[in-house]
């Protein structure tokens, strides 16, 4: 069916036609779209391909790169392999050793230093002793990310509120003596300045 076709097809009614020479035809129907299943391919392939990059070994970036010594060296956190290419190169370590006797004040300073502080504090509660596991690590970040979501949220919506009570005040109020504290104050600045 052509473009022009489906345009007329939308502008007529439901009802079938009587053509000229006695013969009914059916309304318009909706052709299926092709694009639909495709889409869901596309969709579904996407996510296998994200999936299998994201969990199977190995993934490229996931490696150490001494990073996380520098920052865990503070809190007296260490790799316990051996293996170079397991511990910088590998795909993911999630337990990690404390021994607080080689805790140092220095090291690698960041904001990270007080996620993995926090860190540590939920992993005291969750793992066992000795042990950290980065995932409490993932756990601080995700809470704040959220957290910080949630703010920005909250904030835009009370400005809206306030701006919008602002605006109503502003046109409906005439009165002085009814009127709102942001109105009364945009009245007097504007009388003195």
């Amino acid at each position: 069916m052509s473009d022009h076709e489906r345009h007329v097809c939308a502008q007529t009614s439901a009802q079938p036609s009587v053509g000229e020479n006695g013969n009914t035809t059916p309304p318009c129907e909706r052709p299926p779209v092709p694009g639909r299943v495709g889409r869901v391919v596309v969709l579904v392939l996407l996510g296998l391909i994200l999936t299998y990059q994201l969990l199977i070994p190995p993934v490229v970036g996931q490696g150490d790169q001494g990073d996380f010594g520098r920052l865990f060296q503070r809190f007296g956190i260490q790799s316990d392999i051996s293996d170079y290419n397991r511990r910088y190169f590998g795909y993911f370590i999630r337990t990690w050793k404390i021994e607080e006797n080689t805790a140092s004040g220095t090291g690698f300073l960041s904001p990270d230093v007080l996620l993995v502080a926090a860190s540590l504090s939920l992993n005291s509660l969750l793992s066992k002793t000795g042990l950290y596991d980065i995932r409490c690590l993932a756990l601080v970040r995700m809470a704040l990310f959220l957290a910080a979501a949630a703010l920005v949220g909250a904030g835009l919506y009370t400005f809206l509120l306030a701006w919008n009570e602002f605006l109503f005040a502003l046109v409906f109020i005439n009165s002085q003596d009814l009127k709102t504290l942001p109105v009364g104050l945009l009245d007097l600045q504007s009388r003195f300045l």
